[in-house]
């Protein structure tokens, strides 16, 4: 497997699972994917199941159910607050 240095493709996705087969061998597999489009294409999706692999898809991204949000929304109302009260 190598490290892609730029946005990965459907092509180099479909190297990553390749290498992943040969790497892992036979098996069980569940593959864990995020919402990425590619993840998601027909060629990426045939290639998991001919290897008999599982995938399951992360629910799609939402700011109200991850709690950093709620602590960037803290911060930037007290730098925002901060900034009103300065006098430049």
């Amino acid at each position: 497997m190598k490290i892609v240095g730029k946005a990965a493709t459907i092509n180099s996705f479909l190297e990553f699972i390749e290498g992943l087969k040969a790497t892992i061998g036979e098996g069980r597999v569940i593959i864990f994917m995020d919402n990425l489009p590619i993840h998601h294409s027909k060629r990426v999706q045939e290639l998991i199941e001919v290897n008999g692999w599982q995938c399951i898809f992360n629910a799609p991204y939402s700011s109200q159910y991850h709690c950093i949000e709620e602590l960037f929304s803290l911060v930037k109302r007290k730098f925002q607050k901060e900034l009103l009260t300065r006098n430049f």
